[in-house]
């Protein structure tokens, strides 16, 4: 990824953890070009390192499958047929890597519509990718949200899945559709469910971009979500 300011278009942000976002904040609230330079900065040293070692774990993880599951509040259909032909175009790019994941894809009116279709009940769920399309001005978030807590309550009474991520699918790509939609999932409400460090490792915003009839960034979501849920399991040992 080459090294340009946000403002040129040319930084993509895909993805977000608590302490980017912390970073992004700061810098936003004393308005501060240095400090958004820094937190660019942070995010594009990140990412490069993240996907090296994320590689080189990926291939020395031989025997590791996971259980995924992408979950959301009514998925639309056609949005459900995107995310699987992207994901069928991971295992083209990627086939070694995204063939030790088993991924699922359920959807309810509720969380617990979708628990009570038995999901959780086979093998254990490593982790969830939450699905959402909000569109720009958030119209809906209320439900979604909803939703979106009581998966996390979920999560922390049973100690699994280990890692919770959130995948915005909607068309607006922009940073600041990016930063609210953290604002809106990643609450208190959210945060008081996991302890610090969870919090540095168990939360994860994604924005995938659609083009040419694919989720261009599914397979890194994948890698991310993959080696996360390997190294929260390493510590579990």
């Amino acid at each position: 990824m080459k090294k340009e300011s946000l403002n040129d278009g040319n930084v993509l942000v895909q993805w977000m953890s608590l302490p980017l976002y912390e970073k992004f904040k700061e810098a936003a609230e004393v308005r501060s070009f240095e400090k958004l330079r820094n937190a660019i900065s942070y995010y594009i040293n990140r990412t490069q390192f993240i996907t090296k070692v994320y590689d080189m774990k990926c291939d020395r993880s031989v025997n590791n499958i996971l259980n995924f599951l992408i979950c959301g509040k009514n998925i639309p259909k056609d949005l459900e047929k995107r995310i699987d032909k992207s994901i069928q175009q991971a295992h083209k790019a990627a086939p070694n890597f995204v063939g030790k994941m088993k991924i699922e894809i359920c959807s309810g009116n509720t969380f617990k519509e979708v628990k009570d279709q038995g999901v959780f009940c086979a093998d254990p769920v490593d982790a969830v990718i939450f699905l959402t399309d909000l569109p720009e001005n958030l119209q809906g978030w209320q439900r979604e949200v909803k939703f979106f807590h009581e998966l996390i309550k979920f999560c922390s009474n049973k100690k699994e899945p280990l890692l919770v991520m959130i995948a915005d699918t909607g068309d607006d790509n922009s940073f600041k559709h990016l930063i609210n939609m953290f604002n809106v999932f990643v609450t208190r409400t959210t945060l008081r469910k996991f302890s610090m460090s969870e919090r540095l490792s168990k939360l994860q915003l994604w924005n995938l971009h659609w083009e040419d009839n694919n989720f261009l960034n599914m397979v890194g979501l994948l890698k991310s979500a993959y080696i996360s849920t390997l190294d929260l399991k390493s510590l579990l040992n």
